[in-house]
């Protein structure tokens, strides 16, 4: 009775509801209840919905997080609270290029054309002047294949020096083709580039899952000793000691390693023990690593201002 007959009526919420009543091991996950939760007035519109039937970016984020909620509720996954995101967290930082964005509005207003909707957006009255705009008007229209679009914009990025956005595309890339460890990999480089470490030494380590070799884990190993993580740093330190391409002795690094965390073992005892940070920070600077030299510097500092170990490191480091 539908004029639209390809949607599913309620009947079929109403048997998923009944089958999770019957069956144990079956879990309902309401994200109707949820897009009512979410909507104005608790009616479903454009808000969340494309059109008439699909979800739109915040739609189908709704729809992930009402399911991440579900797992952890029935104690079917128990995540760490640190690696966590919050819904809002999750809108924010979904790798989405505005070509994409674009692309999807433009599909969209050329779909409302026809009927049951009516007046939508014509292209012809689409103003495309920039960049982005050109492209996503290829791509929705089929003039330019999606892989190429994506080249041509991160090398667009790349030119402007907009590195924020380059990173984007190569994360887009990423989750497009989740076995290809370039595209890890040149998110990883420009995230080092930026200064974030933290995200680099991810994806550098979901590069080196798929495609393991000494560059790598010559990298993972020096970011790691650099956020203060030995444990993280030693299985790619040990890789690129057994598969090492190179003139360099990486013997003196692991020693250094293995002994900082034997240190941070010992501290975790008696967190008073300043000499203890004193050793790591040393150790650290040993290796040439101000930045976790830096950060133990900082920790004897802030309990005894002229300890004069860590105020003569300090001075080494601010030397380099």
């Amino acid at each position: 009775m539908d004029g639209l007959r390809f949607r599913a009526p309620t009947l079929i919420n109403d048997a998923i509801s009944k089958l999770c009543s019957k069956y144990t091991y079956a879990h309902l996950v309401d994200t109707k209840a949820a897009f009512d939760s979410y909507s104005v007035n608790h009616i479903i519109g454009n808000d969340l919905i494309l059109e008439h039937v699909h979800p739109n970016l915040t739609g189908y984020a709704l729809i992930s997080n009402v399911f991440y909620e579900a797992l952890k509720k029935e104690h079917i996954i128990s995540p760490a609270k640190e690696n966590e995101l919050t819904f809002g967290q999750l809108m924010r930082t979904m790798p989405i290029t505005s070509v994409d964005s674009l692309t999807g509005i433009y599909r969209i207003s050329k779909l409302k054309e026809s009927w049951p909707f009516s007046g939508s957006l014509v292209r012809d009255s689409l103003e495309i002047s920039s960049e982005e705009e050109k492209l996503a008007d290829s791509v929705a229209f089929q003039t330019m294949k999606w892989p190429y679009a994506m080249d041509l914009l991160y090398n667009y990025y790349l030119n402007r020096n907009d590195l924020l956005k380059a990173k984007t595309v190569m994360e887009t890339l990423a989750l497009e083709y989740p076995t290809n460890a370039y595209f890890y990999e040149s998110a990883a480089m420009i995230d080092g580039k930026l200064g974030n470490y933290e995200d680099a030494a991810f994806y550098f380590s979901k590069a080196f899952a798929i495609r393991p070799s000494f560059p790598v884990a010559k990298t993972l190993f020096v970011i790691y000793l650099k956020l203060d993580k030995p444990a993280h740093a030693m299985p790619y330190l040990d890789y690129a000691i057994q598969n090492n391409a190179s003139n360099l002795n990486f013997l003196p690094v692991k020693k250094f390693t293995v002994e900082i965390m034997g240190l941070q073992k010992e501290f975790k005892k008696d967190s008073t023990n300043l000499p203890i940070l004193n050793l790591i920070a040393n150790m650290y600077m040993g290796m040439g690593n101000k930045d976790g030299a830096a950060k133990y510097v900082n920790k004897i500092l802030k309990a005894d201002p002229k300890n004069k170990g860590a105020l003569n490191l300090l001075g080494q480091i601010k030397k380099g």
